[in-house]
């Protein structure tokens, strides 16, 4: 997901088990300002993993929640900030402190408002993240036939895997679109 973002997204790759994780996507730094469109992107990119397990497997496993530390976790906790504490989301900005978990399932479960707003962003990014995945799949699959091979790329590896087995329909669109991008700035 990183790597179809353009070749400067990504410093590494792995699936070599690092204590309770089973693999790790390390991006590379970023300096930029935090917008609803970075919150996007992350959002996206947290999402791929279960993305990917659905569009390659045909379901996803609990491996992408289920904990604190999942994919899933972060994602709802980023979209909790964005709405509560970021003040990026809504007409009315709003800010209810920086949400640690307890905070943020409280919110989620009392404030319905902010739980619609939270699954709305969640879902739409999972839509683009399974889109994306779709339109790379046979980058994604030669990716993970290397990773299985050597356990870890670089980014560069990473990238020239996608550029060589990209779609022809994802080499029209510029790094980091999506299809709801797209959409969005046609109109």
């Amino acid at each position: 997901m990183i790597a179809s973002e353009g070749p400067e997204a990504l410093d590494v790759v792995s699936i070599r088990q690092i204590g309770s994780f089973g693999g790790i996507t390390i991006p590379e730094r970023e300096s930029v300002a935090v917008t609803v469109e970075t919150i996007r992107i992350y959002l996206r990119r947290a999402m791929a993993r279960r993305a990917a397990e659905i569009v390659l497997l045909g379901v996803a496993s609990a491996g992408c929640g289920g904990t604190e530390n999942s994919d899933l976790a972060e994602a709802t906790l980023l979209a909790v900030a964005a709405c509560t504490s970021l003040g990026l989301v809504g007409e009315f900005p709003l800010w209810l402190g920086r949400p640690p978990v307890e905070s943020a399932v409280r919110v989620l479960t009392t404030r319905p408002d902010i739980a619609a707003k939270v699954t709305l962003m969640l879902d739409e990014a999972h839509t683009a993240a399974v889109r994306t995945i779709t339109a790379n799949r046979g980058a994604v699959e030669a990716i993970a036939k290397a990773l299985r091979e050597t356990e870890t790329l670089d980014g560069p590896a990473v990238t020239a895997l996608v550029q060589r087995h990209r779609s022809p329909q994802a080499r029209r669109r510029p790094p980091g679109a999506t299809p709801t991008a797209e959409t969005n700035a046609a109109r």
